[in-house]
């Protein structure tokens, strides 16, 4: 979801009285144009966020304060943290992933080309559930293929390599929406324009399932 330059935080619960407005405060206010993505961090006192203003940023929740900022190789649309919560993936709507190395205070590992891109279209990501697993699955707006890439390569190389394409999945016939990985980080579902959505072997790519009649643009 797209909105102003600001995140906003909010209770579990409502918050009454006429000062609240069921909502935290402070605002987390820093990023200078559109924010696309937020995400909460495991202890429940960060977040981090991704906007079009080509940064990722880290929030502390309780005092609004920005920790840290990352740049990224074009507009932030989406942030997923590894199930070990070491690593930080960011997708750019040109089609580009950065990947930051949570334990060493967010340094830069290496950006890669993982889609077609443009200004405008929207960049899905998300890891693998399973601790320890360095598997990431991509999709774009641009694209009817969604990419499983292996990251171990990126992690344990020299700085800038890029990581290995485990699989393309193929058979979509118009761009895909959304992307997600099973519990147990064997399946991949896909949501796509073409009213279907499809089941995946994670490491071969063959295609299990196809759920036909789905709304278009619909999220798995």
């Amino acid at each position: 979801m797209r909105s102003l330059p600001t995140a906003h935080c909010w209770p579990p619960h409502p918050v009454t009285g006429p000062s609240s407005c069921g909502r935290w405060q402070p605002d987390l206010t820093g990023h200078t144009n559109l924010v696309n993505c937020v995400l909460f961090k495991p202890d429940g006192k960060h977040i981090i966020s991704a906007s079009f203003d080509m940064t990722a940023r880290l929030w502390d929740i309780a005092s609004g304060k920005q920790l840290n900022t990352l740049l990224l190789p074009g507009q932030g649309s989406s942030v997923a943290l590894s199930a070990s919560g070491t690593l930080l993936a960011v997708g750019c709507t040109e089609g580009m992933v950065a990947l930051f190395d949570v334990t060493t205070g967010y340094t830069l590992l290496t950006t890669f080309s993982a889609h077609l891109g443009s200004s405008s279209a929207w960049f899905g990501l998300c890891f693998s559930p399973v601790c320890g697993s360095l598997l990431l699955a991509t999709c774009s707006r641009m694209d009817s293929t969604a990419t499983v890439w292996d990251l171990s390569t990126a992690v344990v190389a020299a700085a800038g390599a890029e990581p290995t394409p485990v699989a393309v999945l193929q058979g979509h016939t118009k761009v895909i929406s959304d992307v997600r990985l099973s519990g147990d980080g064997t399946l991949i579902a896909t949501a796509s324009d073409d009213n279907t959505v499809r089941v995946w072997d994670a490491v071969t790519g063959q295609e299990l399932h196809k759920l036909t009649d789905t709304p278009t643009r619909c999220t798995v």
